[in-house]
């Protein structure tokens, strides 16, 4: 078989994994089959103060991890401001709820404006960023996806977009779509709390 075929068997191979795995991350409507068992992610990231954080602060109590970046167009800021609807309509019962967004662009999203970004939405929400390589072991840990694709002189991301629901032990549970409403958030998210 000569070169040329095999390289484009490869690369017809390697593109139809990828798209399958973007496939498979898109959250859906019922996603927990989506999640594979036993996920729980891995990290040791930093606080937009500075201060460690890993996967064991996240413990005790039920969480949500969510990726994404400062720059994100339209995909974040609504997935934020959906989370922060979600915090206001569970009342006094989001004290119970850790919610974090992971920077899948360290590059771009320092620790101070990540935390004026992410607080702008809902203080309760913990903005998380470190080295590169600590932001994507985070990543694979939720058998997520995080690259960066070119854009003319710059870049942008693409990202998995949904929302890591665990349970009090960091097992993920539930894989939920960041733009249900509000109702749907509360009733997949209050039997955990």
């Amino acid at each position: 078989m000569s070169s040329s075929i095999t390289r484009r068997r490869f690369h017809g191979n390697a593109l139809g994994l990828t798209a399958l795995a973007i496939a498979a991350l898109r959250p859906g409507r019922s996603a927990t089959a989506q999640v594979p068992a036993e996920v729980r992610g891995r990290f040791r990231l930093a606080t937009t103060d500075g201060k460690v954080f890993t996967e064991a602060d996240l413990l005790g109590r039920p969480s949500l991890v969510v990726f994404g970046f400062m720059s994100c167009p339209d995909v974040c800021p609504t997935t934020l401001m959906n989370l922060a609807l979600l915090m206001k309509a569970l009342g006094p019962k989001a004290d119970a709820l850790r919610v974090a967004f992971i920077s899948v662009d360290p590059e771009r999203d320092d620790p101070a404006s990540l935390g004026k970004f992410v607080t702008s939405f809902d203080p309760r929400i913990i903005g998380l960023t470190g080295s590169p390589e600590a932001v994507r072991a985070a990543v694979v840990s939720y058998h997520a996806l995080a690259e960066k694709i070119p854009q003319g002189d710059s870049y942008t991301m693409m990202h998995s977009t949904g929302l890591y629901l665990a349970d009090k032990t960091g097992l993920v549970r539930d894989l939920l779509e960041p733009t249900d409403t509000t109702e749907a958030l509360v009733a997949h998210i209050t039997p955990w709390l």
